[in-house]
């Protein structure tokens, strides 16, 4: 079974390891503040019925896979916050802030290489499958 790599964009075997990880986590590691607001709203029970709710919401798949590239991947799925809780807490459970992402689609998300009016207008896409 192959899956996308999230170090280079390309299909490995499931249990193979990517050339480039070293590489890539070398040089995008985060700093990441715990113990914060956010952090513990992650830890939640009621973040994780929300993030069930919006993974079977969007079919279980990654909508950018889908919509912008229009192929089907349901492996490494996360529920990505279009505006960040950090930025604004009040928004952390609503459903037009909320999308489901892969793993690759969702860190460029967070870098920003995925503009946020973009994500915007996918999750208004109807996913006919």
């Amino acid at each position: 079974m192959k899956k996308s790599c999230v170090y280079c964009g390309k299909s490995h075997e499931y249990n193979e390891t990517c050339p480039k990880r070293a590489e890539y986590r070398n040089k995008y590691k985060y700093d990441y503040k715990r113990d914060s607001l956010a952090d513990k709203f992650r830890n939640s029970r009621i973040w994780r019925e929300k993030r069930s709710e919006i993974q079977r919401r969007d079919c279980y798949l990654c909508r950018y896979c889908f919509c912008v590239e229009k192929k089907i991947n349901t492996s490494d799925l996360s529920v990505h916050h279009i505006i960040p809780i950090e930025k604004n807490y009040n928004l952390r459970l609503d459903n037009g802030n909320l999308i489901t992402l892969c793993r690759l689609h969702h860190e460029q998300a967070e870098k920003g290489l995925i503009k946020s009016e973009n994500l915007r207008n996918i999750l208004h896409l109807q996913i006919k499958i």
